[in-house]
């Protein structure tokens, strides 16, 4: 009788694990199938049903803590990637478990981030930490806080300090006054200044990439060979958008399958990538990072 049980129990738990395989998605890879689809790749909907044609791999992020600015544990653990592509583009979906969404950057505040890396040599990928002499590597990254520039427009020194004051901004020929009326004060925003009252702000002058006022797409496309050489293309070719929602982050990456860019890397039907995820909560910035080695990736 206590065999037949027992025998019973084991068939039934072998039942029940086989029908909770079929039932639901656990039986992840961590390696990324991407599956060939007719359809137009979504740029700003991840939940749309075309990403479900693609398998979810589930990768596991480490935390930097090779060199300074380190972190010793992982506050983000896990990363769930598909991937899709067609005639002309290849897309990622990116999500991850975030308790709070951080799209500001302060003194002591920072922003969510992902990042994509692809090496330019699949066959000699180099280093996965940003390339190595002779091995470059080609990034896309996305920010939180570019996402809320593109949403709610640039986010002005006011946004964040409300009782900011400054009554003139002087420049060379045509000074800038706070503007006062009976219902408001009207402070100067910068994305407001003419290109020459912005020789006064070289950063903008000068068009850097983290100090765009008028930005279109909440991602940069750029090309390292190592330790301190990220460098921004002067291309950009790629397009990400981010959605937050009841803890959880969506991010959807898209580029050209084929691109006539040098520093854009190949696709071909075999190939690795590796990622980079950031928690502006937990003081993460820069190094201070979770990410993954080299990933394999099939075109399928």
């Amino acid at each position: 009788m206590t065999k037949n049980i027992v025998l019973a129990l084991m068939i039934l738990g072998i039942v029940s694990s086989c029908g909770q395989k079929d039932q639901t998605p656990e039986n992840y890879s961590n390696a990324i199938t991407a599956v060939r689809v007719e359809d137009t790749i979504p740029l700003t909907d991840p939940d749309a049903k075309v990403w479900k044609k693609a398998p979810i791999a589930l990768i596991e992020l480490k935390p930097q803590n090779i060199i300074p600015p380190i972190i010793q544990e992982p506050s983000i653990k896990q990363l769930r990637v598909r991937a899709i592509y067609n005639d002309n583009y290849f897309g990622m979906l990116l999500e991850w478990e975030d308790s709070t969404k951080d799209e500001l950057i302060n003194v002591n505040d920072f922003t969510d981030q992902v990042a994509i890396q692809f090496p330019i040599n699949p066959e000699n990928p180099g280093s996965f930490m940003m390339g190595n002499k002779g091995a470059p590597v080609h990034i896309i990254h996305w920010k939180a806080l570019w996402q809320r520039d593109v949403e709610k427009g640039y986010l002005d020194v006011q946004d964040i300090y409300p009782n900011m004051w400054v009554d003139l901004y002087y420049f060379k020929k045509i000074p800038v006054y706070t503007e006062f009326t009976e219902k408001e004060i009207k402070f100067p925003r910068v994305d407001e200044f003419s290109p020459e009252q912005n020789d006064y702000n070289p950063a903008i002058k000068l068009r850097n990439p983290v100090s765009l006022v008028e930005r279109q797409i909440p991602v940069e496309e750029a090309f390292a060979e190592g330790f301190g050489t990220f460098t921004t293309q002067l291309h950009q070719d790629a397009f990400a958008w981010g959605k937050y929602e009841n803890g959880h982050w969506k991010v959807i990456i898209v580029r050209p399958l084929v691109s006539p860019d040098s520093r854009d890397a190949p696709l071909p039907s075999e190939t690795v990538v590796a990622f980079a995820v950031w928690d502006g909560s937990a003081n993460q910035i820069g190094g201070r990072k979770q990410y993954t080695p080299w990933i394999p990736l099939k075109l399928q």
